[in-house]
């Protein structure tokens, strides 16, 4: 390996460590190993019930679950911030912030209901986990519609303004400066692409929430690819950008 500090392979794991070094990173590492376990699991016994590689994939999704847990511990302040943002904006009852309300408040109280079964797990507290468990999964369910809903709208507003700065090209004099124009392109396809990945997650995850609340059903494979395939594009958002030296 080169010592060179402009080595890519030195840039990849110093933005690695930036990205594990965050509560956020570890969660979805862990819920790479989570889902990535249930997915195994699933396939490895469908071949072979007596699998042990099935046995070992339970037990790194069963481990990978339970830290989970752990690393969202206080999670539901920055929802709980965020509701307060919409009331104190004012008119909540407009169609847009109302559904932002809707995403943090589901969001907020998946997050509560997520720490209840946990202390119940551990059994700190003598609480019906499976109970609160159905509940975290109803406000998580709430919380991705809002989110999908709010994506797509402003996906759609993105889309419509990829095509007003199109015109705005088309109709520039020869020689006409374009450096404005290419800043608003450039900013307004980060966004584009930013909300599409928003949305292929959320819906993965739509896929495990529904399953938990036997809305649509899907099979523990499935529901593993969606987990794992929603980790990725999270993990993939919140890498920091790879910054040669200067």
């Amino acid at each position: 390996m080169s010592l060179s500090k402009a080595d890519p392979t030195v840039l990849a794991m110093e933005s690695l460590t930036k990205f594990l070094a965050t509560t956020a990173g570890k969660d979805k590492v862990a819920k790479i190993l989570q889902y990535g376990g249930l997915f195994v699991s699933y396939h490895a016994s469908k071949k072979n019930p007596k699998s042990e590689l099935a046995a070992k994939a339970k037990k790194i999704q069963a481990a990978a679950g339970a830290a989970r847990k752990v690393f969202r511990l206080g999670n539901s302040i920055g929802d709980y911030l965020k509701i307060r943002q919409v009331i104190l904006a004012g008119n909540v009852f407009a169609p847009l912030n109302l559904l932002a309300f809707f995403r943090s408040f589901g969001l907020y109280w998946y997050w509560i209901f997520d720490h209840l079964v946990w202390l119940g797990n551990t059994g700190v507290a003598k609480v019906d986990s499976s109970k609160f468990s159905f509940y975290s999964s109803a406000a998580w369910f709430l919380g991705l519609i809002s989110s999908i809903i709010l994506d797509i709208v402003a996906l759609l507003d993105s889309i419509k303004k990829e095509k007003e700065l199109r015109l705005k090209y088309y109709r520039l004099s020869p020689g006409q400066d374009t450096k404005e124009l290419d800043t608003q392109t450039k900013a307004n396809k980060a966004k584009k692409s930013e909300l599409s990945l928003n949305c292929v997650k959320n819906a993965a995850d739509l896929c495990i929430a529904s399953t938990l609340l036997n809305i649509r059903k899907f099979s523990p494979g499935t529901v593993g690819f969606c987990g794992m395939l929603s980790a990725f594009i999270a993990s993939y958002q919140l890498m920091p950008p790879i910054q040669p030296p200067k």
